[in-house]
């Protein structure tokens, strides 16, 4: 897989090409992680960039919709896909699937 710099707005980092969800974000800070000598990364979103009609009336995107792939850890590499959409959890409650 071959990925290309894409600059965007007035952000001077570039950006996934090929990603069609992009955010730009803005270092903020580092903590020191000493259980796992890691470093944790504070940023803070500048912009947003999504395909013309993925974002849904109650703010959320449509992933499905978007068709695009995701990232876990360094290097895996995913398909997205909506598999259930459950009621926000609350204590004492088991939410049920709102896609059934």
């Amino acid at each position: 897989v071959k990925l290309t710099e894409e600059y965007l707005s007035d952000f001077y980092t570039p950006l996934v090409g090929e990603s069609k969800i992009k955010i730009a974000m803005n270092y903020v800070e580092e903590y020191q992680v000493k259980a796992n000598d890691t470093l944790f990364i504070v940023a803070e979103i500048q912009s947003v960039f999504l395909p013309q009609g993925t974002l849904k009336k109650n703010g959320e995107v449509n992933l499905n919709e978007v068709n695009d792939i995701c990232i876990s850890g360094l290097y895996n590499y995913h398909k997205v896909e909506q598999l259930a959409a459950f009621d926000y959890v609350r204590p004492g409650s088991f939410p049920e699937n709102k896609l059934k």
